[in-house]
C-alpha cells in the first residue's frame, strides 16, 4: 500500500474535488473508504447515547472527532468505542424542596395507560418520571411523595390529570409562598415540556401549604367523558338510564375485580350523568344526523377499574334498543342480583372504546 497519506480537509477549508479523487490510486481510495466508515462508526454511537445528554455536550463530542486518523487508528476506534466521562450527579441535599399540584394534558392513543406497568415503557408515567428525573426536579419516584388523581387506560386520553408531588424549589419551605418567590420560582411546566413527548404536556401548578395533600385521597370530585357518534341510537333512552345511575351507590356489577390491589369496597357517588351534544358542534350540524357527536358525561367522587366501560356498554345497548333503561336498577340492585348477570360477561369484555374516543378528565 502507497505510504502516502489522505488527507481530509478540515470544516471551512473546502471539500475534495472531483479532479483530485481521479488522481487518487487504489490504495488511497481504499483508505479513504475505510476512514469514512470509522468516522460514521463514531457518529452512530454519538446518536445512540444522544437522549442521555444536552445538546450542547453533543456538539462538543461531535466537534471533537479527528477526521486525520489512519486506517489503523479508525480500526482500534470500531473495537474502543468513545468513553465519555460520567456526568457529576445533582445533590439533592443541597436543594429545597416544594409540595405542589401539577395539571397533566395527554393523548393516550400511543400508550398502554397512564399507569406504570413491569411489561411496558409504552406508559405516561414513565414518560412523566423520565422527565421529572432527566431535569432533575426529582431524584426517584420514591422521594417525590406521588400521588394521582386518578387513572387511565390504554388508549384513553385526559385534558385535566391531576396530581401531587414534591418538585425541587428554589426557596426554602418558608418562602416558598411569599408572592415574589411564586414569580421567580422554577418554570416547572416549560423545564418539563422540553422533553416530554408532544402528546404529554404539563399545563399548570400550584404550590400547596400542606406538604401531605394528596391528589388521590383528597379529591372530592373527578369527571369522565365519553364521546360516540349518535348513529341510530335513541339519546332519550340514554338518558333516562343515566338518570337512574344517581339512585345507586353499589357499583360491583358495573366494574371490573381489582381484588390484586385490594378493592374490596365498591361504594361510589354519582353526582351526575348525562348524555349530551357536543358543545363544539351544536351549531353546526343537526342533531339527527348520523355523524353528530355526542358524549356521555359522568361527575362522582370516583370511578372503579372499568366502571365507565361497563356503563357506556349497556347505555349502548338501550340505545340501540336492545334492553330497557329500567335494567340499570336491575342490575345494580345487589340484593338481588349479587354478582354479574351471566348475559352481560361477554358484554363488558368486547366492548372497544377505541372509536369512542373517550377522554377523563379531574
Amino acid at each position: 500500500m502507497s505510504d502516502k497519506k489522505v488527507q481530509i480537509n478540515k470544516r471551512g477549508k473546502g471539500r475534495v474535488n472531483h479532479e483530485e479523487i481521479l488522481l487518487w490510486s487504489k490504495e488511497e481510495l481504499i483508505a479513504k473508504v475505510l476512514q469514512l466508515d470509522a468516522y460514521n462508526f463514531q457518529i452512530r454511537n454519538l446518536l445512540q447515547k444522544k437522549l442521555g445528554q444536552n445538546d450542547s455536550e453533543f456538539y462538543e463530542e461531535l466537534a471533537s472527532l479527528d477526521a486525520n486518523d489512519n486506517t489503523e487508528k479508525a480500526q482500534q476506534t470500531k473495537s474502543q468505542p468513545i468513553q465519555k466521562p460520567q456526568k457529576r450527579k445533582f445533590d439533592f441535599k443541597k436543594s429545597h424542596k416544594r409540595h405542589v399540584l401539577m395539571k397533566l394534558l395527554y393523548f393516550g392513543w400511543d400508550y398502554h395507560g397512564l399507569a406504570t406497568q413491569e411489561d411496558s415503557n409504552a406508559t405516561i408515567e414513565h414518560h412523566l418520571f423520565q422527565a421529572l428525573i432527566r431535569t432533575c426536579l426529582i431524584q426517584s419516584r420514591e422521594t417525590a411523595n406521588y400521588h394521582r388523581c386518578g387513572r387511565t387506560d390504554k388508549e384513553v386520553s385526559a385534558f385535566c390529570q391531576v396530581i401531587s408531588i414534591d418538585l425541587r424549589s428554589k426557596f426554602p419551605s418558608e418562602q416558598q409562598l411569599l408572592t415574589e418567590s411564586l414569580t421567580n420560582e422554577i418554570d416547572y411546566c416549560a423545564l418539563l415540556n422540553r422533553v416530554l413527548p408532544r402528546n404529554i404536556q404539563a399545563v399548570a401548578w400550584m404550590p400547596l401549604r400542606s406538604p401531605v395533600y394528596s391528589a388521590r385521597f383528597d379529591c372530592v370530585e373527578r369527571t369522565y367523558r365519553y364521546y360516540f357518534p349518535k348513529g341510530d341510537l335513541s339519546i332519550e333512552a340514554m338518558q333516562k338510564g343515566c338518570e337512574l345511575l344517581a339512585r345507586h351507590t353499589d357499583f360491583r356489577n358495573f366494574c371490573k375485580m381489582d381484588v390484586n390491589n385490594g378493592v374490596t369496597n365498591y361504594i361510589r357517588q354519582v353526582f351526575k350523568a348525562t348524555v349530551q351534544r357536543c358543545e363544539v358542534e351544536q351549531c353546526e350540524k343537526n342533531s339527527l344526523d348520523g355523524y353528530a357527536m355526542y358524549m356521555l358525561e359522568i361527575r362522582a367522587n370516583a370511578f372503579l377499574w372499568h366502571q365507565i366501560r361497563c356503563i357506556m356498554a349497556v347505555l349502548l345497548l338501550i340505545g340501540e334498543g336492545k334492553e330497557q333503561p329500567e335494567v340499570i336498577s336491575e342490575l345494580l340492585d345487589v340484593a338481588k342480583n349479587p354478582c354479574k348477570f351471566r348475559r352481560w360477561r361477554g358484554t363488558y369484555n368486547c366492548l372497544d372504546i377505541r372509536g369512542g374516543a373517550p377522554t377523563k378528565t379531574h
